[in-house]
């Protein structure tokens, strides 16, 4: 037998031709399920709700200019590297901003994958097992997530594909050419994630593994990904970042949930709406449905304790004298699968113990590759097809069955529905107030898009009350006849967000009130409420109508909902508020113990009672970095609103005075805001810089939006002045 032939020859046992000769059946294959994955990742692209990670994005791409984009960035995400936002941004200059394209550029790369793991698999486990795993890439719920979605993971799992399949070609030929395109994608896998390092180090301790006297050659392979990253070092030196965390120990439970539940929907039955046909099954299979999902990564740990034991019993006929060059790549190529699917999980737990704790399946959902091609390769071993197609069908099918719920239900809040129905039965005399947890307002508020109905965010279940009663109670006051009040709509947060005794209150203090209201859901895996709140016959307007919340401690409006200190605490929502009132920033109240947290604390409390919070969040950010500019800004507003005006003032003329540094440049795009609102007192003023930052996709603090919008004699609930 030629080298050559050697060299194609299947793990199998059975000669293949080349890659550039895939026979026809295989390739009409590889067509149908290229296109298959690719109609998956676009389904409904458009219409699926946006999450926080994602506003993040669409809203630094709206950004004047690309300087302004990259402070953006940098500000929005100080663990993010560059590589996919410079990508995405030339993107959308060519194609426009939206969620859609955003999201299609993800899509093309999520399935280009699917063609790239075929040639890998073949390349390594014969092209019955490629096939297969190309399949179940096509297929795989998670990742279908992933290429719907504007962040790096779509790149990152293409790129560690173009590493790998550069890393086996340029083994087996040793060709100059292959080793570029193994150093080049690994360089640009680390410029779009840090975590993705964890592959070129897999690739490292399989090159020492395999090729023990090619110490020179691996050293230099290695010394020239270090040129190619070395200013990726400047970048990170010149991004503020937050204070590092004091690290967990994962538990190995965690660790195989990151590495083989990646593909596991965790949603329950009632989750399934009217539409979705999985809603309706017969006897015993609707008993096993909640539990379906849980079966492909049990079939998944099978496969790969199959693989290794095929494995180990190949090393033992090695060991004692037998098989031959073709039992040498299995090992070969076992080693590697095994490293590849090993090292990034434990690299990421040693890290973990000294760096961060915010360890989730989607920075390793590389790990998949493995997987995939092991799967294949076990799955598509028999001599007889049909046998093989039975254990593939079945993986198939399971993976379908999450695919069903992902297509007829939308993952996340369906904002999009809510929004919709918002748009058909506002009219321009109501008002729309959303109550804010995390970035709820900005995510909702790009769905509705332009509308002439008034939308404010509100914080807190007690202050939606009063906003009702300010709204009915004065608005007939100070509007035009033609424009008298109509009805208030009310938006509420995500199900996980809320509980049961929250929106108990909040009708309760509605109806204590003289408020007639109506009530529709929608649902997703995440249930929000959207409330038509009318004035009955008894309304009263007068604020002891409403209930005490928690016994009357104080209502800091919009600290849990902006920095999400229930899930970072642990604690719940009132406990979480007692937190508050004893502010000291350690890692246990504000989870990262970030300063930039700290700032929005100070920035997003509101009211009275907590004027003193933010006084002191803003004094404790200033004494941690004195040349950062947003500590200032944030104390000239705490004092402004304490009638402290001269103060204010010289916090804000130090705050103009500072220059230099990512943050500084971030924070000085709302520096004429500030001006507006706590110097000149100038609202409208103060208004058209609000158009602005947010026609830029800058998030603002709802403090300030809502007093840009509430204050001044020209502004009521965002109505304009009537015309003379």
């Amino acid at each position: 037998m030629s080298e050559r032939e050697s060299m194609i020859k299947s793990p199998s046992g059975n000669p293949e031709p080349p890659y550039c000769g895939v026979s026809k059946p295989v390739a009409a294959a590889l067509v149908c399920v290229t296109v298959l994955g690719f109609a998956l990742r676009c389904y409904e692209l458009g219409n699926q709700p946006i999450w926080e990670d994602d506003l993040y994005t669409l809203a630094s791409l709206k950004a004047p200019d690309f300087g302004t984009y990259i402070a953006v960035i940098r500000t929005y995400g100080p663990d993010h590297v560059p590589f996919y936002f410079l990508s995405v941004y030339f993107w959308t200059r060519l194609l426009g901003i939206s969620a859609a394209t955003v999201r299609f550029f993800s899509v093309l790369l999520g399935t280009a994958s699917i063609p790239l793991l075929f040639a890998l698999g073949r390349s390594v486990l014969g092209q019955r097992a490629g096939l297969a795993a190309a399949l179940l890439l096509a297929l795989s719920p998670m990742e279908i997530l992933q290429s719907r979605t504007p962040r790096p993971y779509a790149l990152l799992f293409f790129l560690a594909l173009v590493s790998v399949y550069g890393l086996v070609k340029a083994c087996r030929t040793d060709s100059k050419l292959w080793w570029g395109v193994n150093v080049v994608a690994n360089a640009l896998l680390i410029w779009s994630h840090y975590f993705a390092a964890f592959i070129p180090f897999a690739e490292l301790c399989f090159l020492f593994l395999t090729r023990p006297r090619a110490l020179r050659s691996i050293v230099r392979w290695g010394l020239i990904q270090a040129v190619l990253l070395s200013p990726l070092v400047l970048w990170y030196l010149k991004t503020p970042h937050d204070p590092p965390d004091s690290g967990v120990k994962l538990p190995l439970r965690y660790l195989l949930l990151v590495v083989f539940a990646q593909d596991e929907i965790c949603i329950g039955v009632d989750a399934l709406d009217e539409a979705n046909p999985l809603r309706v099954a017969p006897g015993f299979i609707a008993d096993l449905r909640p539990h379906l999902g849980g079966v492909f990564p049990l079939l998944s740990q099978l496969c790969v304790l199959l693989f290794i034991v095929r494995s180990s019993v190949i090393a033992l006929r090695l060991l004692r004298g037998g098989g031959g060059p073709n039992a040498r790549r299995q090992l070969v190529h076992a080693a590697l699968l095994m490293l590849l699917l090993t090292v990034p999980p434990l690299s990421l737990d040693l890290l973990a113990w000294v760096w961060r704790g915010c360890v989730l399946p989607r920075y390793l959902s590389y790990v998949k590759i493995p997987i995939y091609l092991i799967m294949g390769s076990v799955l598509m071993p028999f001599r007889r097809l049909r046998y093989s197609m039975v254990g593939l069908a079945i993986c198939c099918g399971l993976l379908a069955y999450q695919d069903v719920i992902l297509m007829y239900h939308i993952i996340g809040t369906d904002r999009v529905s809510a929004a919709e129905y918002l748009r058909a039965k506002a009219a321009p005399n109501d008002v729309i107030l959303v109550k804010n947890v995390m970035m709820e307002y900005d995510q909702f508020r790009h769905h509705l898009g332009e509308t002439s109905v008034p939308c404010l965010p509100v914080f807190t279940y007690r202050a939606l009350c009063k906003r009702c009663i300010d709204f009915f109670g004065q608005a007939a006051a100070r509007l035009p006849d033609a424009r008298k009040p109509g009805r208030v709509w009310t938006v509420s947060e995500p199900s996980h967000y809320a509980e049961d005794f929250d929106r108990e209150f909040f009708e309760g203090s509605l109806t204590s009130c003289g408020l007639r209201f109506s009530c529709r859901h929608f649902g997703g895996q995440d249930l929000i409420a959207v409330y038509c709140i009318e004035p009955g016959p008894g309304f009263q307007p007068c604020y002891d109508c409403v209930l005490a919340e928690n016994k009357g401690e104080p209502d800091y409006d919009g600290v849990l909902g902006r920095l999400g200190i229930e899930a970072a605490s642990g604690s719940s929502y009132h406990k979480a508020r007692a937190v508050l009132s004893d502010f000291v920033p350690t890692t246990e109240f504000l989870g990262r113990g970030a300063i930039g947290d700290v700032l929005f604390l100070s920035l997003g409390v509101h009211g009275a009672e907590a004027l003193d919070v933010a006084k002191r969040a803003a004094e404790w950010a200033i004494q941690q970095e004195p040349e950062m500019k947003g500590g200032y800004l944030a104390l000239g507003r705490a004092l402004s609103e304490e009638g402290r005006s001269a103060e204010a003032r010289a916090a804000l003329e130090t705050a103009a005075s500072l220059n230099g540094g990512v943050l500084n440049r971030f924070m000085g795009l709302f520096e004429p805001l500030f001006q507006c609102l706590y110097v000149t007192e100038d609202f409208d003023a103060a208004e058209e810089e609000l158009r602005k930052l947010e026609s830029w996709g800058l998030l603002c603090p709802h403090t300030l939006r809502i007093k840009t919008l509430q204050n001044g004699p020209a502004h009521f609930w965002g109505f304009a002045a009537p015309q003379p």
